[in-house]
């Protein structure tokens, strides 16, 4: 998010199991984008204990939970008097644990934290 700051680079952030036509649409702008163009995509992965079957629906409720927000920034749209940040996620509409609570990385994160021992 830091490639904002310099004004001039193309940044999206996108999760294809939320959102397949905003990624789509982040892609195509990146690429018409004259310059340095910059995507960062929620990726699952089997080391955050899932079952990757269910990775599309793991990034969906990331985005629902806010966890994960949608959004394109374009510098184009500065020359067009436009807010050149758009976020294309809408508020959190579900608590972010049940979210969370689906990865076996953030329940073994709280119980290191209240220094319990743990099986993770």
């Amino acid at each position: 998010m830091l490639a904002i700051t310099y004004g001039n680079v193309y940044v999206a952030r996108v999760a294809f199991g939320a959102n397949d036509s905003q990624t789509i649409k982040a892609l195509m702008e990146a690429e018409a984008y004259p310059g340095t163009s910059l995507i960062i995509a929620y990726s699952h992965c089997i080391n955050h204990g899932i079952d990757m079957t269910k990775g599309l629906d793991q990034q969906k409720a990331a985005v629902l939970s806010g966890h994960w927000p949608l959004m394109r920034y374009n510098p184009l749209l500065k020359e067009e008097g436009k807010n050149p940040l758009v976020l294309d996620s809408k508020a959190p509409s579900i608590p972010l644990d049940k979210y969370v609570y689906n990865e076996t990385r953030y329940p073994c994160s709280s119980r290191a934290t209240k220094k319990q021992p743990s099986a993770c």
